[in-house]
């Protein structure tokens, strides 16, 4: 997609990030609750049990786990898209455990006008890529949708795409 400065006339796509971008770190055992110290034969241990969006997940030191033995992670995102884009990727993110946390612009007066949406996951490393991958997959079939109807409706005018050789 070429992006351009209204202001200018040039072509700002490469200057821009609009590629979807998923970074991981491991969480060392920060945003827990419900803590205790001791064991049933009184001797003291470093635990910490939490839920968080139903996965079950346990703290030793600064080790998290879930309940399946995964460490969790810490993920963030940055998905950039036109404008008229964003309303559907925030109903994909809304069905997953990915948060959104900011959508804004990154440059004033382009055309086509490009959103960006920054999200953040905590959970285990399968869950958050999996969804990422679900993320990606309907942002995807969105794309190919949009493509297909600009397809259509070019037709329907007469408009043809294919380049004529003398």
């Amino acid at each position: 997609m070429e992006v351009t400065d209204n202001a200018t006339g040039a072509n700002i796509s490469n200057l821009l990030v609009i590629n979807p971008i998923f970074e991981f770190t491991p969480v060392s055992g920060t945003n827990t609750s419900g803590t205790g110290n001791s064991t049933e034969d009184g001797a003291t241990s470093n635990q910490t049990t939490t839920t968080t969006t139903g996965t079950s997940q346990r703290q030793e030191g600064n080790a998290t786990t879930s309940a399946a033995g995964q460490g969790i992670v810490y993920g963030f995102a940055e998905i950039g898209g036109p404008e008229d884009q964003i309303p559907s990727l925030m109903r994909i993110l809304s069905n997953s455990t990915w948060n959104v946390v900011a959508v804004h612009n990154h440059v004033t007066m382009e055309s086509p006008k490009m959103m960006f949406v920054h999200a953040v996951g905590v959970s285990d490393i399968d869950t958050l890529t999996s969804e990422a991958k679900s993320i990606l997959d309907g942002m995807a079939a969105r794309q190919r949708t949009t493509t297909a109807g600009e397809t259509t409706r070019s037709e329907m005018r007469g408009e043809s795409n294919q380049t004529l050789s003398s």
